[in-house]
């Protein structure tokens, strides 16, 4: 369904449902909860290094824009209640208490009439009641009855007037610099007096108006006098007026610059332009304000009588409040800027109209009685449509069109004349009827996007991609589990990233299939909750539920600048960001924000300050430059801050102590701590970075730690030759121990030697080669010459296997095989063929490359002929000998499928044995000994085979570790 309305009947009939508020200005709040000594704040001023003094009632206030530290009598504070503070030209922190005394603090302590030695001179009667510093950095009391000199350069004090009948009200320094001074002639009538400072004569009088002192300014570029209801403002140097300004009720007036004061009234404060006599800005409407000051940066601040201070960053920072009638404002969730006119959607279905910072009657789009949000607005061409929880408007030249959709808007986007519209029922094109055209998902959308013709669709539960003419819905929560969750927002860089917030995993950056970004808390959000996205000439604008981020690129490295409501905002709960170039418009629970980003971050400055360095129980003024710590105890910390009050406490530091560690590191800690340090030459670097990228000058701390008592020249001497005698000894004796290892291992390698030697012998036994001629005899007697040739071929091969591996220490896989074979195929020969061999060898193992012991395995060989096969009744012996290798050993196997060794035993028992071999015994000595020499053991098993019960068997594993099997080794 749909119908059209007259936009002027409906501005006419529905302006009056929703009552607006113009701009305000927004306020950074300070009171005792964020550590300011009282709620009551008299004055305040700002020193040369860019500390802001605060006077309170209950003390002193120093704050750098992090960390307020106070000051009361304990310090040495005269009194806690400070009425006025001023800062000279040598940078000493003067302090007006509440009473007839003075202090000032200077380089780190509180001096005061009692513990300095000048300042005993002062002889005050009464309350002071006014104070001016000079060029030179001295300065003058003032008493309501006499004027003090305080000469630090003579160190003494002057008594430069003294009043009898008269009171004087004001002091200061005139632009010929003369001491000016106004006291009273009666009850109505004053006079200005300006006095010569070489010898303080009267230089001139004329009369004024009499009035109070807060009533009064003396400046070298602006006097004010009393003028009844109204304050006139006088140039010194031409004395003509420059205005009047009407001013019936106020508590103080405060100088700015050369053409700004402020009147600081119980009901707020009002900047004028003096020059001009016209009002600028209203601020802090019904806050009671004692004073004003504005800082270096450019900072507004107000001090309040009960209410702390606030502070004022720009008045880039316009406020629009809408709906103030209602119990809290309207939220903004909706912004579209067009050429001329700014509209705002906000709840209850209002949408308002800004045109030069004015605002227009509101429309409630779909009557009075609906109270749907409007939660987006977009323009194609001439349209704008509006999308709200009950559905969409479309305005068209004059007229709105309104579609009673099934479905809550969450946000549109533009799409070749369409609109794609995402809802709490889909994910949906729309055309100008106000029909859906075509359904792209079925399933609850939180946010939608287009990018080259692929579609994708925030939901509660993910991000989902449509593609193809058959819309094929992929979920890339599958791929990608940072994908899966709620989304908030979904755009585009003209790179082709597609840019997905989150409601719980930051900002994500996705092109071509992977995460090419990611943005949470630990990179710098104010949160990783975000609720809206903008994207505007190549700068991110993310709203978050704790503000608003910016992201831009530096050198290819990301910067994220935050923006809360101690910058300006209404309300850190963000709903909708609306960039148009450097003008930002920001939506949120409390109202509309506008600013300029680049006026905001060209005005800030960041200036680091060393505030203290302390070590063990000795501090240093924040000054002091080489100074020397001593070798125990030298742990040290060293205290700063940045002073960037508009970055409110958003300030990174970088820093490195050459001497120790070049490499730069950060931390966004105010103190760096080095609990031990080595002696030497150090030298401190710190560097400050605000929240706008704006960088401090390098600081500087030269130091050295003093040596220790073996790091003296003589104890070094004295040590060297000491150590020469230790090593001496030490050589000698390790020399001695040497030599005795040398003879172990000799004899060690003797023994061995020995026992390799029995070893062969015991291969070559009598017996053995008694059996081997009687075979060849047999061959001779039964004229088998060929069998007794080949016997004797074999025989002799044997031998010279025998001679030549014994002399080696290893030998390798290839030459063991060789040796084995040879020795079975003897042996099968002289048994007559009562078993048959096989010897194999793994495919991964590459026996040239690996080695053993000589004749280690041919013992076990032999024991397998003699014993095990010799004793079976048939012909079917079986005897296998493997070579392989794992991850730690390489594994010798000898197997046989003999009487076992259990019989055997039997048969040595019953059977005369004619020779009884060493080479099981001598082998076992020499794996004995190898181990004695190897770090890891060669491990030797013994196995019997049973089948069906009945010996099979035996098979005997010798595992060579491979550390000592390598070819390398």
């Amino acid at each position: 369904m749909r119908y059209w309305i007259p936009i002027w009947l409906l501005l006419w009939t529905l302006h009056l449902a929703a009552p607006i508020q113009g701009q305000e200005y927004s306020y950074a709040h300070y009171d005792v909860r964020d550590g300011l000594a009282g709620s009551v704040v008299y004055h305040g001023a700002e020193d040369q290094e860019g500390f802001l003094w605060f006077a309170t009632e209950t003390g002193v206030s120093r704050f750098d824009g992090t960390h307020f530290r106070n000051f009361t009598t304990r310090d040495g504070l005269p009194d806690n209640e400070i009425l006025r503070l001023y800062v000279d030209a040598r940078n000493r922190v003067w302090m007006q208490p509440f009473g007839n005394a003075v202090s000032y603090y200077y380089q780190g302590k509180i001096h005061n009439q009692y513990n300095d030695s000048l300042l005993k001179q002062l002889r005050l009667t009464r309350d002071v009641i006014d104070m001016v510093p000079d060029a030179a950095g001295n300065m003058y009391i003032a008493e309501n009855n006499a004027i003090h000199y305080v000469n630090f350069q003579a160190q003494k004090i002057t008594r430069v007037l003294s009043s009898s009948g008269h009171r004087i009200i004001k002091i200061g320094l005139t632009v010929d610099g003369r001491l000016g001074y106004i006291t009273n002639i009666d009850w109505l009538t004053g006079a200005y007096v300006k006095l010569n400072t070489q010898n303080y004569g009267v230089v001139s009088q004329s009369p004024v108006a009499l009035g109070p002192i807060h009533r009064t300014w003396i400046s070298p570029t602006l006097e004010i006098f009393n003028g009844g209801d109204s304050l006139n403002c006088i140039d010194p140097s031409t004395h003509r007026r420059l205005s009047s300004i009407y001013a019936p009720a106020l508590k103080s007036v405060t100088h700015l610059d050369d053409s700004l004061l402020t009147i600081n009234t119980p009901n707020g404060s009002t900047i004028y332009n003096f020059r001009t006599g016209r009002p600028l800005h209203e601020c802090l409407y019904k806050v009671n304000v004692n004073t004003t000051m504005r800082d270096r940066e450019g900072n507004y601040w107000f001090m309040t009588h009960g209410a702390g201070i606030y502070r004022m960053g720009s008045f880039e920072f316009l406020n629009y409040r809408f709906n103030p009638d209602y119990d809290h404002p309207l939220a903004v969730n909706s912004l579209l800027r067009t050429q001329k006119t700014l509209y705002v959607g906000t709840e209850k279905g209002f949408l308002y109209h800004i045109d030069s910072f004015r605002i227009s009657p509101p429309v409630q789009l779909l009557g009075y009685k609906t109270f749907a949000r409007i939660m987006n607005i977009q323009q194609q061409g001439d349209k704008l449509l509006f999308g709200t929880d009950q559905g969409v408007v479309l305005q068209k030249k004059e007229k709105l069109q309104v579609g009673k959709l099934p479905a809550a808007i969450k946000t549109i986007m533009p799409y070749k004349g369409k609109w794609l519209v995402s809802t709490n029922t889909g994910l949906f094109l729309l055309n100008d009827s106000l029909h859906f055209d075509h359904c792209l998902i079925n399933q609850r959308a939180t946010s939608g996007w287009a990018l080259n013709d692929t579609f994708y669709m925030g939901s509660t539960t993910g991000l989902y991609q449509i593609t193809g003419p058959n819309n094929t819905v992929n979920f890339l929560g599958n791929q990608l589990p940072v994908f899966k969750g709620r989304i908030t927002a979904i755009n585009a860089t003209p790179d082709g990233t597609l840019w997905v917030a989150t409601n719980g995993t930051g900002l994500i950056g996705y092109r071509n299939n992977r995460i090419t970004h990611q943005f949470t808390e630990k990179e710098g959000l104010s949160s990783n909750i975000c609720r809206a996205l903008f994207i505007d000439n190549g700068y991110l604008w993310l709203g978050t539920d704790k503000g608003l981020n910016r992201i831009s690129w530096q050198d290819a490295q990301p910067q994220i600048t935050a923006y809360t409501m101690e910058d300006g905002l209404l309300a850190n709960i963000v709903n909708c960001v609306y960039v148009d170039r450097s003008q930002v418009y920001v939506g949120t629970q409390a109202g509309l924000t506008v600013f300029d980003a680049e006026k905001i971050s060209g005005n800030s400055i960041c200036e680091l300050r060393l505030t203290g360095i302390t070590s063990a129980d000795t501090s240093w003024h924040q000054d002091t430059l080489n100074f020397v710590l001593p070798a125990r105890p030298n742990g040290i910390r060293f205290d700063y801050v940045g002073i960037s009050f508009r970055s409110a406490g958003d300030i990174t530091y970088r820093y490195r102590l050459k001497g120790l560690n070049d490499a730069w590191q950060t931390t966004r800690e105010t103190y760096l701590s080095y609990p031990s340090l080595p002696s030497g030459e150090y030298e401190l670097q710190i560097q400050a970075t605000n929240k706008f990228g704006v960088t401090s000058a390098l600081l500087t701390l030269p130091f050295r730690v003093d040596k220790l008592l073996w790091e003296k020249t003589w104890f070094r001497i004295t040590v060297l030759l000491l150590a020469w005698l230790l090593v001496w000894l030490f050589v000698k004796a390790r020399v001695r121990k040497v030599r005795q290892q040398n003879e172990e291992k000799m004899q060690l390698k003797n023994r061995m030697a020995e026992l390799e030697q029995m070893a062969l012998k015991a291969q070559m036994n009598p017996h053995f080669i008694f059996n081997s001629l009687n075979s060849v005899q047999q061959y001779v007697f039964h004229k088998d010459i060929v069998g007794a040739n080949k016997f004797i071929t074999e025989f002799s091969r044997l031998i010279r296997l025998t001679l030549d591996l014994s002399s080696r220490s290893r030998i390798s896989i290839d030459e063991e095989v060789d040796y084995l074979s040879t020795y079975l195929e003897l042996e099968k020969t002289k048994l007559e063929d009562k078993f048959t061999y096989t010897v194999e060898v793994s495919p991964e193992l590459q026996t040239e490359h690996w080695y053993i012991p000589p004749m280690i395995l041919q013992p076990y060989v032999e024991n397998s002929v003699r014993h095990g096969i010799r004793n079976r009744r048939d012909k079917n012996g079986k005897i296998t000998v493997s070579f392989s290798i794992d991850n730690t050993y390489l594994i010798c196997r000898v197997e046989d499928n003999g009487v076992g060794r259990q019989q055997a035993g039997k048969y040595k028992s019953e059977m005369h044995i004619e020779y009884q071999s060493k080479g099981m015994t001598l082998t076992a000595r020499r794996i004995e000994m190898l181990n004695k020499s190897h770090l890891q053991p060669v491990v030797i098993t013994i196995e019997d085979l049973v089948e069906n019960d009945t010996p099979a068997g035996t098979r005997v594993v010798l595992r060579f570790p491979l550390e000592d099997a390598g070819k390398s080794r």
